[in-house]
Protein backbone atom coordinates (compact mmCIF):
# COMPACT_ATOMS: atom_id res chain seq x y z
CA UNK A 1 0.00 0.00 0.00
CA UNK A 2 1.24 3.48 -0.84
CA UNK A 3 0.26 4.87 2.55
CA UNK A 4 2.27 2.25 4.41
CA UNK A 5 5.26 2.93 2.21
CA UNK A 6 4.91 6.65 2.82
CA UNK A 7 4.83 6.26 6.59
CA UNK A 8 8.08 4.29 6.61
CA UNK A 9 10.09 7.50 6.33
CA UNK A 10 8.26 8.93 9.33
CA UNK A 11 8.53 5.76 11.36
CA UNK A 12 12.27 5.61 10.70
CA UNK A 13 12.93 9.30 11.19
CA UNK A 14 15.65 10.38 13.60
CA UNK A 15 13.48 11.66 16.45
CA UNK A 16 16.54 12.69 18.46
CA UNK A 17 17.70 15.09 15.76
CA UNK A 18 14.23 16.24 14.69
CA UNK A 19 12.49 16.61 18.06
CA UNK A 20 14.60 15.89 21.15
CA UNK A 21 17.63 18.07 20.39
CA UNK A 22 15.58 21.06 19.14
CA UNK A 23 13.27 20.70 22.15
CA UNK A 24 16.18 21.02 24.57
CA UNK A 25 17.68 23.89 22.61
CA UNK A 26 14.49 25.93 22.18
CA UNK A 27 12.76 25.32 25.52
CA UNK A 28 14.02 27.84 28.07
CA UNK A 29 13.33 25.50 31.00
CA UNK A 30 15.54 22.85 29.39
CA UNK A 31 18.24 25.12 27.98
CA UNK A 32 18.78 27.21 31.13
CA UNK A 33 18.21 24.64 33.91
CA UNK A 34 20.02 21.43 34.72
CA UNK A 35 18.33 18.50 32.97
CA UNK A 36 17.89 15.13 34.65
CA UNK A 37 16.65 12.18 32.60
CA UNK A 38 14.95 9.35 34.44
CA UNK A 39 13.31 6.08 33.44
CA UNK A 40 11.17 5.97 36.60
CA UNK A 41 7.63 7.23 37.11
CA UNK A 42 8.86 9.02 40.24
CA UNK A 43 12.19 10.77 40.70
CA UNK A 44 13.61 11.52 44.13
CA UNK A 45 15.58 14.74 44.22
CA UNK A 46 17.65 15.61 47.32
CA UNK A 47 17.11 19.22 48.33
CA UNK A 48 19.86 20.82 50.41
CA UNK A 49 18.33 23.58 52.51
CA UNK A 50 21.46 24.41 54.51
CA UNK A 51 25.13 23.67 53.88
CA UNK A 52 27.32 22.15 56.63
CA UNK A 53 29.45 24.68 58.48
CA UNK A 54 32.80 22.87 58.22
CA UNK A 55 35.84 23.80 60.32
CA UNK A 56 39.58 23.25 60.84
CA UNK A 57 40.79 20.23 62.84
CA UNK A 58 43.97 18.70 64.22
CA UNK A 59 45.09 15.54 62.46
CA UNK A 60 43.16 12.47 63.70
CA UNK A 61 40.74 14.70 65.62
CA UNK A 62 37.09 13.70 65.59
CA UNK A 63 35.03 15.64 63.10
CA UNK A 64 31.76 16.98 64.42
CA UNK A 65 28.93 14.95 62.93
CA UNK A 66 26.89 17.92 61.84
CA UNK A 67 24.30 16.72 59.37
CA UNK A 68 23.45 18.73 56.32
CA UNK A 69 19.87 19.93 56.53
CA UNK A 70 18.16 18.17 53.64
CA UNK A 71 14.80 17.02 52.47
CA UNK A 72 13.69 14.81 49.64
CA UNK A 73 11.35 15.95 46.92
CA UNK A 74 9.46 13.32 44.98
CA UNK A 75 8.87 14.51 41.43
CA UNK A 76 6.38 12.87 39.08
CA UNK A 77 6.88 13.99 35.47
CA UNK A 78 3.58 14.70 33.75
CA UNK A 79 2.71 13.98 30.16
CA UNK A 80 2.63 16.76 27.59
CA UNK A 81 1.38 15.61 24.22
CA UNK A 82 0.92 16.93 20.71
CA UNK A 83 -0.43 15.53 17.45
CA UNK A 84 0.32 16.74 13.93
CA UNK A 85 -1.88 15.56 11.04
CA UNK A 86 -0.14 15.34 7.69
CA UNK A 87 -1.59 14.53 4.30
CA UNK A 88 -0.43 11.55 2.31
CA UNK A 89 0.33 13.92 -0.56
CA UNK A 90 2.90 15.69 1.59
CA UNK A 91 4.27 12.35 2.72
CA UNK A 92 5.23 11.62 -0.86
CA UNK A 93 7.76 14.45 -0.59
CA UNK A 94 11.08 12.61 -0.59
CA UNK A 95 13.26 15.65 0.04
CA UNK A 96 12.94 15.39 3.83
CA UNK A 97 10.82 18.53 4.10
CA UNK A 98 7.93 16.58 5.62
CA UNK A 99 10.09 15.25 8.42
CA UNK A 100 11.53 18.68 9.12
CA UNK A 101 8.10 20.30 9.16
CA UNK A 102 6.68 17.68 11.52
CA UNK A 103 9.68 17.90 13.83
CA UNK A 104 9.41 21.69 14.01
CA UNK A 105 5.66 21.61 14.69
CA UNK A 106 5.94 19.02 17.45
CA UNK A 107 8.91 20.82 19.00
CA UNK A 108 7.05 24.14 19.08
CA UNK A 109 4.00 22.54 20.69
CA UNK A 110 5.87 20.67 23.42
CA UNK A 111 8.25 23.57 24.08
CA UNK A 112 5.38 26.04 24.48
CA UNK A 113 3.53 23.91 27.02
CA UNK A 114 6.65 23.21 29.11
CA UNK A 115 7.72 26.86 29.24
CA UNK A 116 4.15 27.96 29.94
CA UNK A 117 4.02 25.59 32.93
CA UNK A 118 7.39 26.78 34.27
CA UNK A 119 7.17 30.55 33.68
CA UNK A 120 3.52 31.30 33.05
CA UNK A 121 0.09 30.66 34.49
CA UNK A 122 -1.36 27.67 32.63
CA UNK A 123 -5.09 27.13 32.93
CA UNK A 124 -4.81 23.35 32.60
CA UNK A 125 -4.79 21.90 36.15
CA UNK A 126 -2.70 18.96 34.95
CA UNK A 127 0.28 21.21 34.22
CA UNK A 128 3.17 20.78 36.69
CA UNK A 129 4.01 23.52 39.17
CA UNK A 130 6.34 26.24 37.95
CA UNK A 131 8.23 29.20 39.34
CA UNK A 132 5.06 31.00 40.38
CA UNK A 133 4.55 28.35 43.07
CA UNK A 134 7.83 29.26 44.78
CA UNK A 135 7.47 31.18 48.05
CA UNK A 136 11.04 31.22 49.43
CA UNK A 137 12.96 32.81 46.59
CA UNK A 138 15.20 35.80 47.19
CA UNK A 139 13.60 39.02 45.99
CA UNK A 140 14.52 42.41 44.56
CA UNK A 141 11.95 45.19 44.27
CA UNK A 142 12.09 47.91 41.59
CA UNK A 143 9.86 50.97 41.62
CA UNK A 144 9.19 52.73 38.34
CA UNK A 145 10.92 52.18 35.03
CA UNK A 146 14.09 50.25 34.33
CA UNK A 147 16.90 52.81 34.49
CA UNK A 148 20.08 51.03 35.61
CA UNK A 149 21.59 47.60 36.07
CA UNK A 150 21.45 48.01 39.86
CA UNK A 151 18.55 45.55 40.40
CA UNK A 152 20.43 42.90 38.45
CA UNK A 153 23.65 43.52 40.36
CA UNK A 154 21.66 43.22 43.60
CA UNK A 155 20.16 39.93 42.39
CA UNK A 156 23.63 38.59 41.60
CA UNK A 157 24.72 39.55 45.10
CA UNK A 158 21.72 37.89 46.75
CA UNK A 159 22.36 34.65 44.89
CA UNK A 160 26.02 34.80 45.90
CA UNK A 161 24.96 35.12 49.54
CA UNK A 162 23.32 31.70 49.09
CA UNK A 163 26.45 30.25 47.52
CA UNK A 164 25.06 30.34 43.98
CA UNK A 165 25.85 32.08 40.72
CA UNK A 166 23.12 33.42 38.46
CA UNK A 167 23.63 31.98 34.98
CA UNK A 168 20.68 33.68 33.26
CA UNK A 169 18.14 36.46 33.72
CA UNK A 170 14.86 35.38 32.14
CA UNK A 171 12.50 38.18 31.09
CA UNK A 172 9.38 38.82 29.06
CA UNK A 173 9.75 40.21 25.52
CA UNK A 174 8.19 43.48 26.74
CA UNK A 175 10.80 43.95 29.47
CA UNK A 176 13.61 42.90 27.15
CA UNK A 177 12.53 45.69 24.80
CA UNK A 178 12.37 48.25 27.61
CA UNK A 179 15.80 47.24 28.89
CA UNK A 180 17.20 47.40 25.38
CA UNK A 181 16.05 50.99 25.03
CA UNK A 182 17.72 52.20 28.22
CA UNK A 183 21.13 53.88 27.83
CA UNK A 184 23.94 53.53 30.33
CA UNK A 185 24.15 57.29 30.89
CA UNK A 186 22.37 60.51 29.84
CA UNK A 187 23.23 61.51 26.27
CA UNK A 188 24.99 58.16 25.78
CA UNK A 189 24.31 55.90 22.83
CA UNK A 190 25.46 52.80 24.68
CA UNK A 191 22.71 50.60 26.08
CA UNK A 192 22.51 48.65 29.32
CA UNK A 193 22.59 45.44 27.32
CA UNK A 194 25.91 44.20 25.97
CA UNK A 195 26.76 41.40 23.52
CA UNK A 196 27.31 37.95 24.98
CA UNK A 197 30.78 36.86 23.82
CA UNK A 198 29.80 33.18 24.10
CA UNK A 199 26.66 33.56 21.95
CA UNK A 200 26.71 36.37 19.36
CA UNK A 201 22.92 36.44 19.00
CA UNK A 202 22.34 36.86 22.72
CA UNK A 203 22.69 39.88 25.01
CA UNK A 204 23.89 40.27 28.58
CA UNK A 205 22.99 42.51 31.47
CA UNK A 206 25.41 42.99 34.37
CA UNK A 207 27.56 40.32 32.71
CA UNK A 208 24.81 37.67 32.78
CA UNK A 209 22.96 36.34 29.70
CA UNK A 210 19.50 37.84 29.18
CA UNK A 211 17.00 35.23 27.97
CA UNK A 212 13.59 36.17 26.64
CA UNK A 213 10.53 33.98 27.16
CA UNK A 214 6.99 34.95 26.18
CA UNK A 215 5.44 33.27 29.22
CA UNK A 216 7.28 35.35 31.81
CA UNK A 217 4.96 37.90 33.41
CA UNK A 218 5.81 41.48 32.36
CA UNK A 219 7.45 43.31 35.25
CA UNK A 220 9.07 40.11 36.54
CA UNK A 221 12.62 38.94 35.92
CA UNK A 222 13.89 35.56 37.14
CA UNK A 223 17.55 35.38 38.15
CA UNK A 224 18.33 31.69 37.72
CA UNK A 225 21.37 29.70 38.84
CA UNK A 226 21.42 26.68 36.53
CA UNK A 227 22.04 24.20 39.36
CA UNK A 228 19.20 25.54 41.52
CA UNK A 229 16.48 24.32 39.16
CA UNK A 230 16.25 20.85 37.63
CA UNK A 231 14.14 19.93 34.63
CA UNK A 232 13.20 16.28 34.99
CA UNK A 233 12.49 14.46 31.73
CA UNK A 234 11.22 10.92 31.85
CA UNK A 235 12.94 8.90 29.15
CA UNK A 236 13.13 10.19 25.59
CA UNK A 237 10.39 11.94 23.68
CA UNK A 238 8.09 9.26 22.27
CA UNK A 239 7.12 9.81 18.63
CA UNK A 240 4.59 7.47 16.99
CA UNK A 241 2.89 7.43 13.59
CA UNK A 242 -0.65 6.17 12.89
CA UNK A 243 -2.08 5.70 9.40
CA UNK A 244 -5.49 4.69 10.78
CA UNK A 245 -6.73 7.63 12.88
CA UNK A 246 -7.17 9.94 9.87
CA UNK A 247 -7.81 7.29 7.22
CA UNK A 248 -10.96 8.93 5.87
CA UNK A 249 -9.08 12.22 5.44
CA UNK A 250 -6.30 10.58 3.41
CA UNK A 251 -3.84 11.59 6.11
CA UNK A 252 -1.73 10.18 8.92
CA UNK A 253 -1.22 11.42 12.47
CA UNK A 254 2.16 11.90 14.13
CA UNK A 255 2.06 12.01 17.92
CA UNK A 256 4.76 13.15 20.33
CA UNK A 257 4.72 12.60 24.09
CA UNK A 258 7.19 14.05 26.59
CA UNK A 259 7.01 13.74 30.38
CA UNK A 260 8.27 16.71 32.37
CA UNK A 261 8.44 18.11 35.89
CA UNK A 262 10.35 20.91 37.59
CA UNK A 263 12.40 20.19 40.72
CA UNK A 264 13.74 23.02 42.84
CA UNK A 265 17.09 22.13 44.37
CA UNK A 266 17.89 25.48 46.00
CA UNK A 267 14.89 27.81 46.14
CA UNK A 268 16.57 30.64 48.04
CA UNK A 269 19.22 30.89 45.32
CA UNK A 270 16.57 31.80 42.75
CA UNK A 271 16.03 35.57 42.65
CA UNK A 272 12.75 37.18 41.61
CA UNK A 273 13.02 40.80 40.49
CA UNK A 274 9.65 42.57 40.50
CA UNK A 275 9.04 45.98 38.94
CA UNK A 276 5.99 47.97 39.99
Amino acid sequence: MATTANTNALTDMDTTALVVQPLVATTTALAEFDVFRSSETETRVPIVTEDPAGDWYEELAEIDSEDVVTREEIVQPRAVKAVVPISNELLRDTSGKAQTMIGQALTRALSARIDEAVFGAPTNPLAPDGLRALIKTSTVAVTGAWTTTDPFTEAISKAAEKGATITAFIVSPADALLLGQVKDAPASRRGLLTPDPTAPTRLQIAGVPLVTNRYVQPGVVWGVPRTALISVLRQAVDVEVSEHALFTRDAVAVRAVARYALAVAHEAAVVKITRS
